[in-house]
């Protein structure tokens, strides 16, 4: 009986040493991103948007060379006009909010410099709300390359561009973000 808790507790001493390590360890991310896009289209309409920022929030965690994370983005725009299918172009006021809840996966190419190369995959939920136009949870995809620099053991700078795709829901046609953006990663 001594022996087996003996063997918990030296496990117990060398999980965290194995869990919070350098390669092994839980993260968070702070970034912000520039999208290309500027419409969504609905059936009989495009809406226009001004081009504006987004912010992103990741945790995740780092097991070697993958990496495992939650995404929550958010970008606010303003709305300003509406091209009917007729050809006539109105003048709109009002706001678009996308918001998306992604879960992503990574694979680092870690080599000897400081330089870290990652790309990745990632699938979730997204919400539109649009003046008049408002879906929610419709099913998201995105894949994702970026390259970092290693500042200390603690934090990456990174450049990264993602092409985010939305599917359609009953009121707006599938969506298509292309973004390059930047964000600052911090290793426990």
């Amino acid at each position: 009986m001594k022996i087996n808790s003996l063997k918990i507790y030296i496990l117990f001493l060398l999980l965290p040493s194995f869990l919070f390590s350098i390669e092994n360890t839980p993260y968070i991310e702070l970034g912000t991103s520039y999208e290309f896009t500027n419409s969504i289209e609905s059936s009989n309409a495009k809406y226009v948007y001004d081009k504006s920022i987004s912010g992103s929030v990741m945790l995740g965690y780092q097991y070697r060379e993958h990496r495992f994370e939650f995404e929550e983005r958010y970008k606010h725009s303003s709305l300003v006009g509406v091209k009917l299918d007729s050809g006539l172009n109105i003048a709109k006021e009002g706001d678009i909010t996308t918001s998306s809840h992604l879960l992503n996966y990574y694979y680092n190419g870690y080599n000897t410099s400081k330089l870290v190369s990652s790309i990745g995959i990632g699938a979730g939920l997204s919400d539109i709300d649009l003046d008049g136009a408002t879906e929610n949870s419709l099913f998201s995809m995105q894949g994702m390359f970026s390259i970092g620099y290693m500042m200390s053991k603690h934090f990456i700078f990174t450049t990264k561009y993602t092409y985010l795709y939305i599917t359609a829901g009953e009121n707006l046609d599938a969506k298509v973000d292309s973004s390059v953006g930047i964000s600052l990663r911090y290793l426990f």
